[in-house]
């Protein structure tokens, strides 16, 4: 409701909502930034991003074991 993008506080912020996700949108596009798929259970998100680090971490120190 801060912003005042409507009169009711849903409104309000649904308009606020699409305007984060476009402004993510157009970060994914300028920096490549990964998309996770956030329909899954907790567990099933945090496995996956951990690997992903792992796996930056890995190509960043080959010669040191990350788990």
């Amino acid at each position: 409701m801060d912003l005042g993008l409507e009169r009711d506080w849903f409104g309000s912020f649904i308009k606020y909502q699409r305007r984060v996700r476009a402004e993510f949108h157009k970060l994914h596009k300028r920096y490549d930034f990964s998309i996770v798929n956030a329909n899954r259970s907790i567990d099933t998100i945090h496995a996956e991003l951990k690997d992903r680090v792992r796996r930056v971490l890995q190509s960043l120190h080959p010669d040191q074991s990350i788990s």
